[in-house]
């Protein structure tokens, strides 16, 4: 402990008295220094913990000595209560130099209940918070074992106003909050609840995740539903799941030559009439289309991430390649928008160009190809 109080607190020095120990000297917060002296007797544990400052510190304290004093007596180790110290000179002194926090002492006017607040949920919930203790990132733990964030965003009318809640989900989290008798251990609780909700959504992605090839999302968010999964020969099959229901045929959208995926489609069309509700998306869609996906191999995955025709990368800024000759001794890949300049680069008469379609030779092979109009 003492290795990381000097690395915290390096102006504070520790001291042994035939009465007990303590710590003595400044601690630094912002542009200010505090001097203090922080003394536990030998035998007394933490309750005992005696908190002496300067009128300085006595002065930026003014009307919170009882929520110091709280921490003091809970804290279970005296390196975390300096560090809550810190923080709470730091909101204090962040308010009076702000123009954009709370005005009036507003937004200190609801620290002890927001501290309280925390001590009930447990300070190793708390991922972050930021200097004026106005935002928060909660951390929660589901049944499978994945971390998710709850960020919460208070405003001076806490707690008759509710958190303003972000979250990294497939739907949007909107907590039932009844004014001053909610708390953030009710929130919290709602917000596991609401995780649960996607458990078996999680499941169906991630045995793509493991099993199959998947093109996008390339770091896949736990609010991302669907998959780009690649069926080779330079097609693919985007399945967009529903979080209600997940194990139902997702909404399917194939991707690559007519030759290729014109079967698959007709194959989906007349099986889903034998989709079995009880078994994964990844089994059915395997079963009904009458098909192996790729395994995610090293290998495999460069040979399916095949460059553009035109520009040789593979990853632009609004996308991968998604548009392929239908010539099966081609089915070279482009990107919509490099194959669309190309056509247009053409000399008249060998294009074509309707409202939303453009058409004419392919590039490598000179078999016509016909895109739609990028966005």
């Amino acid at each position: 402990m003492a290795t990381s109080m000097h690395s915290l607190f390096p102006l504070l020095m520790p001291l042994d008295t035939p009465e007990g120990s303590s710590y003595d000297g400044y601690m630094q917060v912002k542009d200010k220094e505090f001097r203090l002296r922080l003394e536990y007797p030998k035998n007394g544990g933490l309750q005992h913990l005696r908190l002496y400052g300067d009128w300085q510190l006595h002065h930026q304290l003014q009307g919170y000595e009882d929520l110091v004093k709280r921490r003091l007596q809970s804290v279970p180790d005296i390196t975390t209560f300096l560090v809550e110290l810190q923080n709470i000179l730091q909101s204090i002194i962040s308010s009076e130099e702000s123009q954009d926090t709370f005005a009036d002492g507003e937004q200190l006017a609801i620290l002890p209940k927001v501290m309280k607040d925390i001590d009930e949920v447990g300070w190793h919930r708390v991922a972050y918070v930021d200097s004026n203790f106005c935002k928060f990132h909660f951390t929660c733990v589901d049944s499978a074992g994945r971390e998710h964030i709850l960020q919460a965003d208070i405003s001076s009318k806490f707690p008759e106003e509710p958190p303003d809640c972000s979250v990294d989900l497939p739907q949007s989290f909107v907590p039932q909050w009844s004014n001053k008798q909610s708390t953030f251990k009710d929130l919290l609780r709602q917000f596991e609840e609401f995780i649960a909700r996607f458990d078996d959504l999680w499941v169906q992605l991630e045995e793509f995740d493991k099993k199959t090839i998947v093109i996008e999302p390339e770091k896949a968010r736990k609010s991302d539903i669907y998959r780009r999964v690649a069926i080779g020969n330079n097609a693919s099959v985007q399945m967009t799941l529903d979080p209600s229901h997940p194990r139902m045929c997702p909404e399917c959208r194939f991707l690559g030559a007519d030759h290729v995926v014109t079967p698959l489609k007709k194959k989906l069309n007349t099986g889903i009439v034998s989709w079995d509700n009880s078994a994964t998306v990844l089994t059915n869609m395997e079963r009904v289309l009458e098909i192996k996906f790729p395994e995610p191999t090293t290998e495999a995955k460069q040979e399916m991430s095949g460059e553009c025709g035109i520009c040789y990368t593979y990853r632009l800024e609004f996308g991968i390649p998604d548009a392929v000759c239908d010539n099966s001794q081609c089915s070279k890949p482009y990107h919509q928008s490099c194959l669309y300049e190309w056509l247009q680069s053409l000399p008249s008469g060998s294009n074509k160009f309707g409202f939303n379609k453009a058409s004419g030779e392919c590039p490598y092979c000179g078999v016509q190809i016909t895109i739609q109009k990028p966005d």
